[in-house]
């Protein structure tokens, strides 16, 4: 059960991260920044839309961009940030029954 638990743990920490690193190359591509390295960024971006997209579609039809402002990725994270919470208070409870 320790194994499920830190390999759940680890997949939700590795999507708060790749969340967070999709916004900030979201951000350097728009703002015209990242010079020689431009193109890894893209690479980068791409690969990472690819994966949070799906997850982000159902947030927007929800919660359209407001005033040019996507808070769909803010959503998201605090989404996954609650499931990790939930996931560590599911842990210890049933820990603590053994």
């Amino acid at each position: 059960m320790v194994l499920l638990f830190q390999l759940l743990d680890g997949l939700l920490q590795l999507a708060t991260y790749g969340l967070i690193i999709w916004v900030l190359c979201s951000w350097v591509l728009v703002s015209g920044l990242g010079g020689g390295v431009r193109i890894h960024i893209e690479r980068l971006a791409l690969f990472l839309d690819g994966i949070f997209e799906p997850l982000l579609r159902p947030v927007r039809r929800f919660m359209p961009p407001m005033g040019g402002l996507d808070l769909a990725p803010m959503v998201l994270f605090l989404a996954l940030l609650g499931a990790r919470q939930g996931l560590h208070s599911l842990f210890f409870a049933l820990a603590g029954s053994y």
